[in-house]
């Protein structure tokens, strides 16, 4: 089935744009008619060069903020954390829109029919098309990778198309422009706009645009506006870079909108679905419950949600059940969530960040930066399983340059060896304490959650010249909490001083805090970490004949893994989140921190019943509150219920992310008011939870863990009772595609692509066909080696 998002009235909302990305380039197509405006923006647009922002102060006062955290006077910590380990300034780099592209028309004042405003997945192409009396329009914006352009297309069925288009930053009301960011805008003789100008700040980088128009008409340039008279069909051509990579930033937009112009809109287009749709089409999911033809448009079927007339949709009157209608939009979910991750985080320099590529702000909601304290990571949880591993080059970049800020921060801030990284980074790898709130800011494990995410990737590839690059990644960010760790009386190993991101609890006196000396997230990372550093010195050792790292490092590692408090439990039978009993200030919170063993990792699974059933208790009563509240809240519980094998739950929650947490265009937002740049319904727009969602829906077909065993439908919600997935991808490097029925598997597939050995667990029994062999389960359960290259199949006995 082809998925993709329509909408069927005009509009110049920005959740009801549709995005387009080659990685480093983006832009948000509006489904305007008359004045239309198109979001464009390039990944390295930021404001500001680097700069050195650690406070002075860090490395003489840590011990004391540990002590009155020992002492439990975690108010008082908190007051001078805030006033000696907060950044100076307080405040990183933030992302930047590079602006827009303003489309005016003429002739189009009439009767408007058949309106389309389309976002075709497979083809990676935005679509408006309607007719004005006997005349077809259409205009087809998509985001060329291998030619590094924006490229759009206006068609007219006669010779009546005319418009003219301009390129500007900043701020757009009507047909006014308010507090243009550009420094310069030029025009080339070759029907060309190019615009120019400082991405601001202390040693900020510098930006360029470039529009070239090409028609079948008269084309021709007027003040700052390119002109496009009684023409049938015109091409617009953008391109945009910044001297983040770039030396003559200038000269190089142009050259590349002339190149693309000069291979022609046609040419260019097949060299797009050519590079794309090998990419998209890598994996997919299909229900026979949601095959068809009668699907609302988004517009109409957000107004009906948000109204709460989902029955009285057409196609629910045509007898589409309310809950075949969900269970298609939650695969619509998954499907855009693929597409979102491939268009902002492919071939390019930076991984996805809040806004991705699609921020339309000059100063965007929380910076548009990395959030390092669970959005950044989210946004990869499912670029190996869902068959999406190029897209996580950026984020490995990032680590790398992560880690050699963070070493200088370490060692400067607390005196340690190592590297660190707390809650937030930009463009430049910046290291140092972010914002000034207690509850945020102070944490220090955000090196080792990238980390153990680098090692996640190993799990999936078992490639060891790329554990043999992330290795230093890995050992540092653990030398850093070796160091960093203090030894109790009781001889256990903590943080000192920590938090539980980003909740609160009640201390002694009455009073909301943040502080602890160690957190159930923390306990868990740690341990994560240095047992993937165990096993990484193993395989280093067995591959390269050694790892570089010091003779006792190990002894270290091995040592610190003894004294770490394991996962505790509440009198209540939850996760104790603090590590001690407290009275929780926010029984709703967002985060699911303290769940983190359980999901995404899977240091807590079913073989450890006890903890299990913690975890389970854990996300009722987060859920009995009515919790996550946003849309990565809602894809990390949504996660969790797959694991807990709760796959109506799971589903609900997908439910709950679309009436609460989606934009009509199906990007994720957070439920939040009382900040500036919020959306057009008030709600700040933020990627991770669309793409977090992806991995959710994996979980429910396809789980595997740590120790090679491999789940097929472990957790398939009642209604999915037909259907099938072809190319997801577990941790071993397993390619695994299903086909199901009556919520039973009917037959599955394995293509390993290296040599593996792996337990496979079904719901009932089944035959494993090998080339030679053909074996019975016992008790849903095989073990077997796989041969790389080799297709292994698997029946219900």
């Amino acid at each position: 089935m082809k998925y993709g998002l329509t909408f069927d009235r005009p509009s110049n909302r920005y959740d009801q744009a549709l995005p387009i990305g080659t990685g480093r380039l983006g832009a948000m197509v509006s489904g305007a008619v008359v004045d239309r405006l198109i979001w464009i923006n390039e990944e390295t647009v930021w404001y500001g060069g680097p700069r050195d922002r650690i406070n002075p102060d860090a490395h003489t006062h840590i011990e004391k903020i540990k002590q009155l955290v020992r002492e439990k006077r975690f108010q008082e910590a908190e007051r001078l954390a805030v006033l000696t380990l907060t950044g100076v300034p307080e405040s990183q780099r933030h992302y930047s829109t590079l602006g827009l592209v303003a489309l005016s028309f003429i002739n189009q004042q009439g009767e408007i029919t058949n309106y389309q405003h389309q976002l075709d997945f497979e083809t990676a192409t935005a679509t408006t098309q309607y007719m004005i009396e006997d005349v077809a329009y259409r205009m087809t914006v998509h985001a060329n990778q291998p030619e590094s352009a924006l490229i759009i297309r206006l068609t007219a069925s006669a010779p009546v198309l005319s418009f003219s288009a301009g390129i500007e930053r900043g701020e757009r009301v009507a047909q006014f422009s308010y507090g243009t960011h550009m420094d310069d805008i030029f025009r080339h003789q070759h029907n060309g706009l190019i615009m120019s100008g400082s991405c601001g700040g202390k040693n900020g980088l510098e930006y360029a645009s470039a529009l070239f128009a090409e028609s079948n008409g008269r084309t021709y340039l007027l003040g700052d506006k390119v002109v496009v008279e009684e023409a049938s069909e015109a091409v617009l051509y953008i391109s945009a870079a910044t001297t983040y990579n770039t030396e003559h930033v200038i000269e190089h937009v142009i050259n590349q909108a002339i190149a693309a112009r000069v291979k022609g809109y046609v040419a260019c287009y097949q060299n797009h679905l050519d590079e794309w749709q090998p990419l998209y089409t890598s994996a997919g999911i299909n229900l026979e419950t949601t095959h068809s033809q009668a699907l609302p448009s988004m517009n109409e079927l957000f107004d009906a949600i948000e109204n709460e007339q989902v029955a009285e949709l057409d196609c629910v009157k045509q007898g589409m059940t309310e809950q075949a209608l969900f269970d298609y939009l939650i695969m619509l979910l998954f499907h855009y969530g693929r597409y979102i991750l491939l268009s902002c985080s492919r071939k390019c320099d930076l991984p996805a960040s809040l806004q991705g590529i699609w921020s339309r702000d000059l100063l965007p909601v929380w910076d548009s930066k990395f959030t390092t304290n669970i959005n950044l990571q989210m946004a990869y949880w499912s670029a190996d399983s869902a068959n999406m591993s190029e897209c996580i080059e950026p984020y490995i970049q990032l680590a790398e340059r992560i880690r050699e800020s963070g070493l200088v921060t370490a060692r400067r801030m607390y005196k340690c060896r190592g590297f660190v990284l707390h809650n937030n980074t930009d463009i430049w790898a910046d290291t140092a304490v972010q914002d000034s709130g207690s509850h945020c800011s102070y944490w220090f494990l955000g090196g080792v959650w990238i980390a153990a995410d680098m090692f996640e990737h190993f799990r999936y590839t078992k490639d060891t010249q790329f554990l043999q690059r992330i290795w230093p990644i890995m050992r540092d960010a653990s030398l850093f909490v070796l160091d960093f760790m203090d030894e109790t009386t009781d001889n256990h190993m903590v943080m000192g001083v920590t938090t539980s991101p980003e909740n609160i609890y009640y201390d002694s006196d009455g009073q909301m805090v943040s502080f602890c000396e160690m957190s159930a997230m923390d306990a868990q990372l740690i341990t994560l970490l240095l047992n993937d550093c165990v096993q990484a010195t193993d395989i280093l050792t067995e591959s390269f004949g050694g790892f570089d790292a010091d003779l006792n490092y190990i002894t270290e590692v091995k040592r610190a893994l003894t004294q770490i408090e394991p996962t505790k439990i509440a009198i209540d039978g939850t996760i104790l989140e603090w590590s001690v009993e407290v009275k929780e200030a926010e029984l709703a919170h967002r985060h699911s921190s303290q769940l983190i063993g359980a999901y995404p990792y899977n240091n807590i699974t079913e073989h450890q019943p006890v903890l299990f059933k913690a975890v389970d208790m854990t996300v009722n009563k987060r859920m009995k509150d009515k919790s996550y509240r946003n849309g990565w809240g809602y894809a990390w519980g949504a996660g969790t219920l797959a694991r807990l094998k709760r796959g109506n739950d799971a589903r609900e929650m997908f439910i709950q992310l679309l009436e609460n947490s989606c934009q009509p265009n199906l990007l994720s937002c957070c439920n939040i008011s009382n900040i500036p740049k919020l959306l057009d319904t008030d709600k700040p727009m933020q990627v991770d939870g669309t793409i977090g969602m992806v991995q959710a829906v994996v979980e429910l077909l396809l789980q595997s863990y740590n120790d090679d065993e491999l789940q097929i439908l472990p957790s398939l919600p009642d209604s999915w009772h037909t259907g099938s997935f072809s190319k997801l991808v577990a941790r071993g490097n397993i390619v695994v595609d299903a086909q199901w029925h009556g919520g039973k598997l009917t037959e599955a597939v394995l293509m390993p692509r290296i040599d593996t050995a792996v337990t496979i667990v079904c719901q009932d029994d089944f035959y494993l066909v090998t080339p030679t062999d053909k074996v019975l389960s016992s008790k849903g359960k095989i073990t077997a080696r796989l041969s790389a290259g080799t297709t292994y199949q698997i029946y219900r006995a």
